[in-house]
Parts: C-alpha cells; sequence; structure tokens
C-alpha cells in the first residue's frame, strides 16, 4: 500500500508544480466500505512531508463530505422521516449544495481562511465550522462517497476539482467489510444485524455509487491491497 500511497502523493505534487502553486483540490471517492477515509489520511500525511520540505508552511488539508449529513433535526422534518432515518448515508440525507458551495469557495478563493463542518459521530449530528482550511493548504483532499455522482447539484463538485479519484473493491469483500464495521462500532449487536443493515443501506448505496458516478481520473484497487489500476 505504501507504494501506491507514495504513487498517488507524487500525483498529487506534480499537479500542484504544474500550476505553479496555485491551489489544487482532488475528490476521493468510493462505495462504504472502500477504505478512501484511511487512503485519504494517508495521502494527506505524505503530502504534508513533500510540502513542508518545498515550503515550512505548505500543507494539504482534507474536506469529508460526512460534515454535509443533515442533522437529525433536519432528518425529522423530510417527508418521511423513518425512511430518512433508515437511510441516512445515503445521497438525499446529505446537503450537497452546501458542499458543492464549499468547494467553489476553496476553488476561487484560496487567499481566504475558510470553515467546515465534520461529523461527530459521539453526538450523530455535524459540528458547524470544525474544520479550518488556510491559504497554507496548497491541496485540499475532497472525500466522501457521492462526491463523483453524476446527477444535480452533486456532478458540479467535478467540474470545479482537478482531478477524481476512485476507490474499488469487489462487492463481496465490501460486505465483509462493512458487517465487521458495524460489530466493532456497536451499531449492531449481531452478525444477522449487521448483515440486514449493510444489504438494506450501505451497499444499496454502493451498488447506487457504481451506477451514477462520473468516470473518474484514476481508479485505485482494493485498499488492504491498494494500488493504481488505470487511468481514464
Amino acid at each position: 500500500m505504501d507504494d501506491t500511497v507514495n504513487a498517488l502523493v507524487r500525483r498529487a505534487v506534480d499537479l500542484s508544480r504544474e500550476r505553479h502553486g496555485e491551489r489544487v483540490l482532488i475528490a476521493i471517492s468510493g462505495a462504504p466500505g472502500s477504505g478512501k477515509s484511511s487512503l485519504t489520511e494517508r495521502v494527506q500525511a505524505g503530502l504534508n512531508v513533500v510540502l513542508a520540505k518545498e515550503s515550512p508552511s505548505s500543507r494539504a488539508a482534507i474536506l469529508p463530505q460526512d460534515g454535509y449529513h443533515l442533522s437529525r433535526a433536519a432528518l425529522r422534518q423530510l417527508p418521511d422521516p423513518d425512511i430518512a432515518f433508515a437511510r441516512r448515508g445515503a445521497p438525499f440525507t446529505f446537503d450537497p449544495h452546501a458542499l458543492v458551495e464549499q468547494v467553489r469557495e476553496l476553488r476561487d478563493h484560496p487567499e481566504r481562511t475558510q470553515y467546515a463542518p465534520s461529523f461527530n459521530h459521539r453526538r450523530k449530528d455535524p459540528d458547524e465550522r470544525a474544520i479550518v482550511i488556510t491559504p497554507d493548504d496548497r491541496i485540499v483532499l475532497i472525500e466522501g462517497s457521492f462526491v463523483h455522482l453524476d446527477i444535480e447539484p452533486w456532478r458540479d463538485i467535478a467540474a470545479l476539482v482537478d482531478e477524481l479519484w476512485f476507490v474499488r473493491v469487489d462487492r463481496a469483500e465490501l460486505k465483509k467489510r462493512i458487517i465487521r464495521r458495524h460489530l466493532a462500532a456497536g451499531i449492531a449487536d449481531t452478525y444477522e444485524e449487521a448483515e440486514a443493515r449493510a444489504l438494506n443501506n450501505d451497499l444499496l448505496n454502493g451498488d447506487y455509487i457504481l451506477g451514477h458516478s462520473l468516470v473518474p481520473d484514476l481508479y485505485i484497487d482494493s485498499i488492504e491491497d491498494c494500488s493504481i489500476a488505470a487511468e481514464k
């Protein structure tokens, strides 16, 4: 995996150099359980090492889609709150307009310090202004399941970023990972409960992503056996 992370770091740094230090935005997507969050964090760490050698103040930041979850209060105002809570994590349970506007601000105003929400897993709601992105953040990695969707308004993200990277993994492996995650996090108490949640929400979202996403600039195969597969 280290070889893949190093290759992705080099690719992002090369993009930055081609743009003569202008901010670079990269959207990293994949199905739930694909490992995109872990990969993004490792790429950020690698970028921070390389960028600091070029300029001590230069950094990379992560903008996670998770911060744009609708709050539980907002979910209760939807036409069918029961479905909204059961399918929390599906595209309609996010605020994509706010995310698109944040990405636009990052693109159009790199000279400004900007604030973005993160998701508080303890409260199960977003924390507003929890993430700070400064002008020193030369590369911003926008990470989330739906940041490549080819539907409005999600598709506007692709027009604002420099590249799209997609982490893909076999569906059967996805199911195993999601079940393990639900059990480890205490989201489900039994294997059967975790499997039902995976089938009725996470894998539905994964199938939707595969069927409604733009073609990425780069595919990254798996995450535990991480390798760059192909470019478009």
